[in-house]
C-alpha cells in the first residue's frame, strides 16, 4: 500500500491576516481583551450550534467583531487547507461567483494562496459585511478584480461557484446551483449538515457533475446509505499565534483542530484521484488491531494493521492511498499486513 500523503501536520495561520484582524479589533474599540468581545463570540457559537441564522449579525458591532476575530479566521483555515484541490480547478481564465461572500474569506484565502482567475464576483446583500472585506483588502494591500452584487445573476453556465456556509441558509437546494459549471462547497462538520450535503452529492451526479473531491469515485456514498448517523467530514489540525490562543483560554470551547464537511464538483473537469482511496476517519485502537475509515467505493471498508505485525499507521485524515488490487480483505476490513511505503 503506498501513502500520498496531502494533508499536513498542522496549518499556519498567516500572520499578516492576523495582524490585520486586531487592528480591525481595534476601531471597533473591542480589543483581544475585551470582556464584551468574549461574550459576542460564545452568543455568536450558540446561535451557530443551534443552527439557526443570526439576520443581525452584521448589523451589531460586537457581532461584527466577534465574527471577525474568532469564525473568520478558522472558516480561512478550512479554505486554505483545500489548496491542493483548488488550485488544480481555478485557472486564469476562471470566472468565480463567491455566494454570501460576507467579510471576503475566499477572496483573502485565494490571495494567499495565489490563485490566478479572470473575475470574482462577490455576492453579499449586507453591505456592512462588503465594508468589513474592503477595509480588510485594503489594509492587506490586496488587489483583486472584484465586482460586487446583492443578487445572483441569472447566466452561470460557465462559472465556478463558491458556497462556503451560504446554501445551510437556504431552506432547499435552489435550481439555480446546477447552473454552474464548477461548485466548491463548504459546511459546518455536523451531522444534518453533513448528510444533507451527503444527499447533494447524489443530485449533482445526476446532473452530470463528477465529483472532485473528497470522492474518489462517482458510486453511490456508503456512508449515507449504510449508516443513518455517519456523515463525511475532513479534519485539519491548526496553529494559531499566541495572542488568538490566549483569548480562546477564555472561552468555553477550543479549536486545535477543525473539521468541515466540503463537496467539489464539475461537469467539465475529471476526478486525476479516480482509483485511489481517501482515508475519513481517525484512528481507531481495538483489541488486536488498528482501523481507519477509508473510501474508495460504494461498501464502507477500514484499513486494519493486527497488533501483532506491530506495524500500526496513523495516517492524516483527508490523504489519498493507492491500495494494492491482492489486498487481504476481511469483512469489510482491508488487511495491511507489511510496512506503509
Amino acid at each position: 500500500m503506498n501513502i500520498n500523503y496531502l494533508a499536513q501536520d498542522a496549518y499556519l495561520f498567516p500572520e499578516p491576516v492576523f495582524e490585520s484582524i486586531t487592528r480591525q479589533l481595534d476601531t471597533y474599540g473591542l480589543p483581544w481583551n475585551s470582556k464584551e468581545l468574549k461574550n459576542a463570540v460564545i452568543s455568536l457559537s450558540d446561535h451557530f450550534n443551534q443552527n439557526t441564522t443570526k439576520t443581525t449579525l452584521w448589523d451589531d458591532k460586537k457581532y461584527q467583531a466577534a465574527y471577525l476575530a474568532y469564525f473568520f479566521p478558522l472558516n480561512l483555515m478550512r479554505i486554505l487547507s483545500l489548496e491542493n484541490e483548488l488550485k488544480s480547478i481555478i485557472q486564469e481564465n476562471s470566472d468565480i461567483v463567491d455566494f454570501g461572500s460576507g467579510p471576503g474569506t475566499f477572496s483573502i484565502a485565494s490571495h494567499l494562496l495565489k490563485l490566478a482567475f479572470k473575475n470574482l464576483t462577490c455576492v453579499e446583500v449586507n453591505n456592512l459585511a462588503i465594508k468589513l472585506h474592503q477595509s480588510l483588502l485594503n489594509d492587506l494591500n490586496i488587489n483583486q478584480p472584484i465586482q460586487w452584487e446583492n443578487q445572483l445573476t441569472a447566466n452561470n453556465k460557465k462559472k465556478t461557484g463558491i458556497f462556503t456556509y451560504s446554501l445551510n441558509e437556504l431552506k432547499q437546494t435552489p435550481p439555480w446551483l446546477f447552473d454552474f459549471e464548477t461548485l466548491i462547497i463548504l459546511e459546518p462538520s455536523t451531522q444534518y449538515y453533513g448528510r444533507r450535503l451527503q444527499e447533494l452529492r447524489e443530485q449533482l451526479i445526476e446532473n452530470k457533475y463528477e465529483i472532485l473531491a473528497p470522492c474518489t469515485h462517482q458510486l453511490p456514498c456508503a456512508l449515507l446509505h449504510e449508516s443513518k448517523k455517519d456523515w463525511c467530514h475532513q479534519r485539519i489540525h491548526i496553529q494559531m499565534p499566541k495572542p488568538w490562543l490566549d483569548f480562546e483560554e477564555k472561552l468555553p470551547m477550543t479549536n486545535r483542530s477543525l473539521t468541515f464537511s466540503y463537496l467539489i464538483a464539475s461537469k467539465v473537469h475529471r476526478n486525476k484521484n479516480a482509483g485511489l482511496g481517501r482515508v475519513i476517519g481517525d484512528t481507531q485502537k481495538e483489541k488486536g488491531k488498528t482501523k481507519q475509515a477509508v473510501c474508495r467505493s460504494n461498501e464502507r471498508e477500514f484499513l486494519s494493521w493486527l497488533k501483532k505485525y506491530k506495524n500500526a499507521q496513523r495516517i492524516a485524515r483527508g490523504s489519498l492511498v493507492e491500495l494494492d488490487s491482492g489486498i487481504e480483505k476481511k469483512s469489510n476490513e482491508l488487511r495491511v499486513s507489511l510496512n506503509v511505503i
